[in-house]
């Protein structure tokens, strides 16, 4: 009896020491990337194996302990499970499946291929080709406020459009995402980050709406954090509270009045 719940209790901390583990490596590579870059980041810690096997670690664990503990009976903690899952399994999909890599371009320049960072070659099914390059200013300063790129989009059956991209938007085009990356010195190139994810991004999105719509339930529910709160809080006494602050602003404010009218002449 002993050992079993001795077993249960070491299954039940496994996945939230893997997510701690997870979360200070991921702390450390933010920092990371800032000093080493993001190829450096990329390629020793989040596409590293060592990093995937502890995602899978913790997602197979957390879900032996699901089953185990019966806890699939409960609807919004099995949302909440549900949720790491597919952030989990999206996560993989886009470590297995998705490439990325940068564009370069000159004025009038066309193209449709890409270089990933291993330094492979990959063809999009469809060939940009930058129009022109701009910087916006801020007003009545040399302060860069955005950078766009006007591209011209041809896909295989052969309809053209433009598109912008700038640093607040982003190009999607047949399971293709476009970003402005930089630029060069002379401002008739541009550099664009390519990224190729059809699966990944959408199943790790699906898996942080249920995450947030379960968290909301959670918080609401009637046996939860929430609802218990407010039932310790006395609604009279934050009420008498908030009127209270109320006069006290009211009354600063009627006398404050005349002395910053008489500092405003002065100052005039």
């Amino acid at each position: 009896m002993n050992n079993c719940v001795l077993k249960k209790n070491c299954l039940s901390h496994i996945p939230f020491v893997c997510l701690a583990i997870l979360c200070l490596c991921m702390g450390i590579a933010t920092f990371t990337e800032l000093y080493k870059g993001t190829d450096f980041a990329l390629h020793y810690i989040y596409n590293s194996a060592w990093f995937f096997v502890l995602w899978f670690i913790a997602a197979i664990t957390a879900v032996i302990y699901f089953v185990k503990a019966k806890m699939y009976k409960k609807l919004i903690v099995t949302g909440i499970h549900l949720s790491f899952i597919l952030i989990l399994a999206g996560a993989a999909i886009t470590h297995i499946t998705s490439k990325q890599g940068l564009l370069h371009l000159r004025n009038g320049e066309k193209s449709k291929v890409f270089i990933t960072n291993e330094g492979a070659v990959e063809k999009m099914p469809f060939e940009v080709c930058l129009s022109k390059f701009q910087i916006d200013y801020y007003a009545g300063s040399d302060v860069a406020a955005n950078y766009k790129s006007l591209l011209k989009i041809t896909n295989d059956n052969g309809k053209m459009f433009v598109r912008t991209v700038s640093m607040n938007k982003i190009l999607k085009e047949s399971g293709f995402r476009l970003y402005q990356t930089s630029y060069d010195e002379d401002m008739k190139g541009t550099t664009l980050s390519v990224n190729y994810d059809p699966w990944g991004i959408p199943i790790t999105y699906t898996g942080y709406f249920i995450l947030f719509i379960t968290s909301i339930l959670w918080l609401f529910n009637k046996k939860g954090m929430m609802r218990k709160a407010m039932q310790n809080i006395n609604i009279k006494y934050v009420i008498q509270f908030c009127l209270r602050v109320f006069k006290t602003h009211r009354r600063k404010t009627k006398y404050s009045y005349p002395g910053s009218g008489q500092m405003n002449s002065e100052n005039c």
